[in-house]
């Protein structure tokens, strides 16, 4: 599926954001797309990411599981969903703080005021995060809308 101006919006959004908040822990930040034009954003604590190092990937793209016409059979207008995917390294004993709490967590926080699905993926240790780690053996958890969530709570 193509990717839409909303995500597009929200990737400039998040890199805006996240250039302020993680340059210090992540000052490395790297914009592009994967094969269906949904914007990617790198966040690497340097200028060419390896395995072990602090690396963080997150695609923002359309939900795949949208239907092509409406309740009457019509050709539906492109109302979709959105996900934000994240792909990091999984911590193991040799390497315990491949990313802490403490560098992931401004960054869990910002993707999780967009009020879209959000899908954490880790690559196994010592095997470099990437938008081709994104998938479903790989997936670690799914949050659903935390932050309108979070808002009904209060």
């Amino acid at each position: 599926m193509a990717t839409t101006t909303k995500a597009i919006a929200t990737a400039r959004e998040l890199s805006d954001l996240f250039a302020k908040e993680v340059s210090t822990t992540l000052p490395y930040q790297v914009s592009s797309q994967d094969t269906n034009g949904n914007p990617v954003i790198t966040l690497s604590v340097d200028a060419t990411p390896t395995a072990t190092h602090k690396v963080v990937i997150i695609r923002i793209s359309p939900m795949s599981s949208w239907s092509p016409v409406d309740c009457l059979g019509l050709t539906s207008q492109m109302y979709t969903p959105h996900q934000i995917d994240i792909c990091t390294e999984a911590n193991a004993a040799s390497y315990p703080n491949v990313l802490t709490t403490v560098e992931l967590l401004p960054i869990l926080a910002e993707i999780a005021k967009r009020g879209m699905l959000i899908n954490w993926y880790q690559t196994a240790t010592t095997v470099l995060p990437t938008v081709a780690g994104i998938t479903s053996g790989n997936l670690k958890a799914s949050f659903a809308d935390l932050y309108w969530n979070a808002q009904k709570a209060q």
